[in-house]
């Protein structure tokens, strides 16, 4: 008879990124969430919205995100 195993916490992941339109361009800002807190990775200003999400997908996939896995909120 097998005896039930102890099953660990999954610690999850979550990267979440903020792009909120300005006057001038675009403020954006990428934050990681894990089973200890959440901490912010990115807090920027840029010119366009296509370098405000290269930006966070070249943040996610050096933390092997895929692009789908991010949650993207655009104000």
């Amino acid at each position: 008879m097998n005896s039930p195993g102890v099953i660990a916490p999954v610690k999850s992941r979550n990267i979440e990124v903020l792009i909120d339109e300005l006057t001038d361009g675009f403020a954006i800002e990428i934050s990681m969430s894990d089973g200890q807190g959440t901490r912010v990775l990115v807090k920027r200003r840029v010119s366009s919205l296509v370098e405000a999400e290269d930006i966070a997908s070249a943040y996610a996939a050096a933390r092997n995100f895929d692009w789908h896995e991010l949650t993207v909120i655009c104000r």
